[in-house]
């Protein structure tokens, strides 16, 4: 059996390695910009064991970006059980509570995360699902407004403190909210 040299065989694999790993690079997505293929081919998804693993870098905007795009069947269904629930809990609209979320928490968001929401949104957009950043702030405050928001704003709509607030269909708040 001839053996071949250690010299001739390292660039061999080498340039096997390096053909190998740019052919595993994301391709440009059609219809993104060439910002976002760039911010993309930074990021990573992958599953194991049940769980997602999402490696996201670059300015807050691209790391937004990034997540909304690499997430966005994840987040959707997210904001779907979530809007669901609130509306069936309190028969108020989602609309409201993000309005509400909004007013409540985006003055006290740092630029930096908000540039972060902003483009998650922007990435969400880009995959086809529609979302807003006062819908990301309350999907993401969701359990403190429900836990222990909502109880107090209730109390004050049943002792007429609160302003009129937009309710689904012919329906009132429930008396005693099931879990709020």
């Amino acid at each position: 059996m001839k053996t071949i040299p250690m010299r001739r065989l390292l660039p061999a694999v080498l340039l096997a390695a390096i053909g190998l790993s740019s052919s595993f690079a994301a391709p440009p997505v059609a219809g993104l910009t060439a910002e976002q293929n760039q911010w993309l081919a930074k990021a990573e998804r992958h599953e194991k064991a049940g769980w997602i693993y999402l490696h996201i870098e670059g300015a807050p905007h691209a790391r937004g970006f990034q997540h909304g795009y690499l997430l966005a069947a994840e987040i959707a269904a997210g904001i779907r059980a979530m809007r669901a629930d609130w509306e069936y809990e309190t028969a108020m609209e989602w609309t409201w509570l993000q309005e509400q979320a909004a007013a409540m928490f985006t003055a006290n968001i740092d630029e930096e995360n908000l540039a972060e929401l902003d483009g998650i949104v922007a990435g969400l957009q880009a995959a086809g699902v529609a979302s807003s950043r006062p819908e990301l702030i309350a999907y993401n405050a969701f359990l403190e407004l429900s836990w222990y928001w909502w109880p107090q704003e209730l109390q004050k709509i049943k002792d007429g403190h609160a302003p009129p607030s937009p309710i689904r269909g012919p329906q009132s708040p429930a008396a005693s909210p099931r879990r709020c």
